[in-house]
């Protein structure tokens, strides 16, 4: 039996966003993470997530007004960085 492959950044941030906002919301972040870092969403690093943040800001605001969550959201995707 094979050992499952661990979990990339970009499989713990889908994690959290469907969590958070929903089945589709993944689909937004790696969509940011192709455009602005001209690389697969696989291969983001930690770093590069946070340099994102303002852009993952406005990207999920649009999906939810409650200011709170969307804090609380990325509180927990910058704690994903340091993992």
């Amino acid at each position: 039996m094979s050992k499952p492959k661990p979990l990339t950044l970009f499989d713990e941030v889908a994690r959290f966003t469907r969590t958070y906002f929903g089945t589709d919301a993944p689909d937004h972040i790696a969509k940011l993470i192709t455009i602005h870092l001209h690389k697969p969403p696989q291969l983001i690093t930690g770093p590069e997530l946070i340099g994102l943040m303002d852009w993952i800001r406005g990207a999920v605001s649009f999906l939810e007004e409650d200011q709170e969550i969307i804090e609380r959201y990325l509180t927990e995707l910058t704690n994903l960085t340091t993992r």
